[in-house]
């Protein structure tokens, strides 16, 4: 690969002076470790830079996760990174049709891209490089049904997306609805248990996780999407200690392992929001206590989002009211500055991954419109 010739002038004689060469194989080692940002400026040094960048099948070494929240009133979304470095993000649906009484719904992350709902329309979004477009339609949005549950996630076998969606009508049963990316069409899949609630989880292990109450259980429990099989499989859960609470608040992923916050055992004089961590992915023995959060208010935490840079002591965290600096050593807490508080965040990495070609500028109506969604009503 040729490295980019450029000259310096010196300051004395006033003559070009050549920069030694850079050998090609190693650029794009040097270059998969920058941020996107960088990157997306790096493609005007050369052409070979260019198609280096551009290329599917250069990919990113540093996986960089961030933060992205929604601030309601605001058009903008605020992106924070690791070194706590922050940068306004202009809401994608700043481009979409207005549509009165319309929710934005986020329905999950994955490979750096966010998929979101408007209406009767599901999005798929690279806040990195600023790329978003429509990829399914889901007409029983309209009808009345609310989501529960989702996820998003890549089949390495089919080399496809696939999106899964628990929906709740205001009276009659739930359906679980399967959709990939390449088929653009949706079928009703079924759960091993009949479910009181759920709720959506990070992807890990290259799988969507929901944690899912059985209508006659007494606990939390986590599933995954089993991508190959199109079936819902139960993770090992942490044994409990008399006292512990049951109730899963929410799931999280920290340097790639499955977290999950939950209220602190009851028999606690203070009010505490306990973090765990599966250590070692599908081992029970692996689940151990990461963390013990002092409340503040009275929500429970979230599992933390992300290690602060250059420290393995401190996380950033947010119960929807307040995002902290918390620190694992100390126990001590410090706030992130927001001019406006955020109402929801969501994670996902730095990515150079553009929607693929097939999916752009799609705009018929699904199969889920017709017979599916006439079962899902009977």
């Amino acid at each position: 690969m040729e490295s980019p010739n450029l000259p310096e002038a010196d300051q004395v004689t006033g003559q070009q002076i050549k920069l030694p060469e850079i050998p090609g194989q190693i650029i794009p080692d040097i270059l998969s470790r920058l941020p996107v940002k960088s990157l997306c400026r790096f493609k005007c040094v050369s052409k070979s830079w260019q198609n280096l960048v551009s290329d599917p099948k250069f990919s990113l070494k540093t996986n960089v996760s961030r933060a992205i929240f929604w601030i309601e009133t605001s058009p903008f979304l605020y992106s924070v990174n690791p070194d706590l470095l922050g940068e306004n993000i202009l809401n994608p649906l700043s481009e979409i049709p207005y549509r009165p009484n319309q929710n934005q719904v986020i329905l999950g992350s994955c490979k750096g891209f966010i998929l979101f709902s408007y209406s009767t329309s599901i999005y798929l979004w690279n806040p990195s490089i600023r790329c978003c477009k429509k990829v399914l339609r889901l007409s029983l949005l309209r009808e009345n049904y609310t989501v529960v549950a989702s996820g998003i996630c890549f089949d390495e076998v089919s080399d496809d997306y696939k999106i899964v969606i628990l929906l709740s009508p205001i009276t009659g049963r739930r359906i679980i609805l399967l959709a990939s990316l390449r088929s653009q069409a949706w079928a009703e899949i079924n759960h091993p248990h009949s479910m009181f609630s759920a709720k959506s989880g990070p992807v890990v292990n290259g799988k969507i996780h929901w944690v899912v109450r059985e209508e006659k259980g007494d606990r939390d429990l986590i599933f995954y999407f089993d991508k190959t099989t199109n079936r819902f499989v139960k993770l090992p859960m942490p044994d409990n200690n008399v006292g512990d609470s049951t109730d899963i608040f929410r799931l999280g992923v920290l340097d790639g392992c499955l977290t999950l916050s939950r209220f602190g055992n009851i028999w606690d004089l203070e009010h505490i929001t306990e973090v765990l961590i599966m250590k070692e992915y599908g081992v029970k023995e692996s689940w151990m206590t990461l963390c013990r959060i002092p409340m503040k208010g009275p929500r429970i935490w979230s599992p933390p989002l992300f290690y602060i840079k250059g420290s393995r002591d401190e996380v950033l965290i947010s119960n929807g009211l307040s995002v902290v600096v918390f620190s694992l050593k100390d126990q001590t807490m410090r706030e992130f500055p927001f001019a406006m508080m955020p109402h929801d965040f969501c994670m996902y990495v730095e990515s150079l991954t553009t929607i693929p070609e097939r999916l752009r500028d799609q705009r018929r109506e699904q199969n889920a419109s017709g017979s599916m969604e006439r079962a899902a009503e009977t």
